[in-house]
């Protein structure tokens, strides 16, 4: 009984809550540098950005009007990027 929302952030970017736990994991590492923190921020963000390729997918089989969608909001994370 999933359905699309194309409201708030989600007329601008189709995933903005991996955009918003990629820039955490990418601030943590930046206010704490060490090699360990780089190193699981990297694999977050990988993680992260594969995990949504797959649920993008997903989407645009299994939920109705998903595709329209895709063609209304081009950015997966960052407007104007990506």
């Amino acid at each position: 009984d999933q359905q699309l929302v194309e409201v708030g952030p989600y007329k601008v970017v189709r995933h903005p809550i991996y955009a918003i736990s990629i820039l955490m994991a990418m601030g943590t590492t930046l206010v704490f540098p060490t090699w360990w923190d780089i190193i699981a921020g990297s694999g977050m963000v990988a993680l992260l950005i594969g995990k949504l390729l797959v649920k993008g997918s997903l989407l645009g089989e299994k939920l109705e009007g998903y595709t329209l969608y895709r063609v209304r909001v081009r950015y997966r994370l960052i407007p104007f990027v990506w």
